[in-house]
């Protein structure tokens, strides 16, 4: 059969609200330091927002890392390109469907009430993929974007699960 091992990354588009809310944070900022008169409380107080402002910052600038490793795909979640955080561990024996989010092969599933998990890029007009599969008993709806050598090695290991179209 062969080995197979592909990764491919996928930026998040960070939504209008939360760069609206980016905005707000850097004003409240600012104003802060108006704080900065009071003694020791302003300071503490100054410091306090600063630090949660880049925690929020840090938070949503978010890439989806998909790993394909034998017959196993891991998804990552790297926020700020230094922290890495894993999604999940899907075992690709148990896929039940994988096809593009338009198709047919997928609508019967949207009739069922199913957890369902974006790690797109949630850019309009790109590409998706929906996979159905079975995971700590229960099924799930996972929204990816897979690239050409991706989906070449997904075919060779799912061959009737996969539908591209």
């Amino acid at each position: 059969m062969g080995e197979y091992f592909s990764e491919w990354i996928v930026k998040r588009k960070t939504p209008q609200k939360v760069k609206t809310i980016e905005v707000l944070l850097v004003a409240v900022c600012v104003l802060s330091l108006l704080l900065l008169v009071i003694p020791y409380i302003g300071v503490l107080a100054v410091a306090l927002i600063i630090f949660l402002t880049y925690l929020y910052f840090k938070n949503n600038d978010v890439e989806w890392e998909y790993s394909l490793v034998e017959k196993s795909m891991y998804i990552d979640k790297i926020m700020k390109k230094s922290k890495r955080k894993r999604m999940g561990e899907y075992d690709l024996t148990k896929l039940e469907v994988m096809a593009p989010e338009e198709s047919y092969y997928i609508k019967e599933y949207d009739r069922r009430n199913l957890k369902s998990l974006d790690f797109s890029s949630m850019i309009p007009g790109n590409k998706k993929y929906v996979m159905v599969i079975m995971n700590n008993n229960e099924l799930l709806k996972l929204i990816i974007e897979p690239n050409d050598r991706m989906l070449k090695e997904l075919r060779d290991i799912v061959p009737r699960q996969l539908h591209i179209e």
